[in-house]
């Protein structure tokens, strides 16, 4: 066998190759092997992982990939790690934000406003990703395959991060509201609860 073809396929068995073809890990940031050899970022993880040694070495292609599900959990929780942690990992979705590369928000008056990935509990398993916009201050179901992924792998604490680092890019705030007329006059809702037999 040709040495270049022997080395795509040694490249095609990697797990971080694996792991990168579920369309809604595209979203995530590639974390560095430095990052995920170093014992610090990895602290209290056996404690939170059952089977931690064994998971961690499969990631890292020092062991076999018996659980899959499991080492994907892993991921995602030292993803996390390295986008609140570390420099590279933090500007590199900063950037992402900053180009509305997760969407921007729909909502009248926020004039496409970046959104941020949000997770709703650093837990794996209790919420999928959710989307932030800080114009209108809420919360939206991400469309596509982001609303697949597992919101741990941001946690809950990215989203107010971000927006404490640069509070001018986030400065913009929704204060338009819609109000509908009817024939230019203004609809009030009616009011049911009066009792209309009397």
């Amino acid at each position: 066998m040709p040495e270049s073809e022997s080395e795509e396929n040694e490249y095609g068995d990697l797990w971080i190759v694996k792991f990168e073809k579920l369309k809604e890990h595209t979203f995530l940031e590639r974390i560095p092997d430095h990052f995920l050899e170093d014992r610090f970022n990895l602290v209290n993880l056996k404690e939170q992982v059952d089977d931690f040694p064994e998971l961690h070495r499969a990631i890292l292609d020092q062991g076999p990939s018996m659980d899959f599900e499991s080492e994907c959990k892993l991921y995602l929780i030292i993803h996390r790690r390295y986008i609140l942690f570390n420099k590279n990992g933090l500007n590199e979705v900063f950037s992402k934000v900053k180009n509305k590369f997760y969407g921007v928000c729909s909502k009248y008056g926020c004039k496409e406003g970046a959104m941020i990935p949000v997770g709703l509990s650093n837990d794996f398993g209790r919420a999928k990703t959710k989307l932030y916009c800080n114009s209108c201050k809420d919360i939206y179901e991400p469309r596509g395959y982001l609303k697949k992924l597992d919101g741990s792998a941001w946690g809950t604490t990215l989203c107010p991060y971000l927006l404490v680092a640069d509070p001018k890019f986030f400065d913009q705030v929704n204060t338009k509201t819609f109000k509908p007329r009817l024939f230019g006059f203004d609809v009030e809702p009616l009011d049911v609860s009066s009792d209309s037999s009397n």
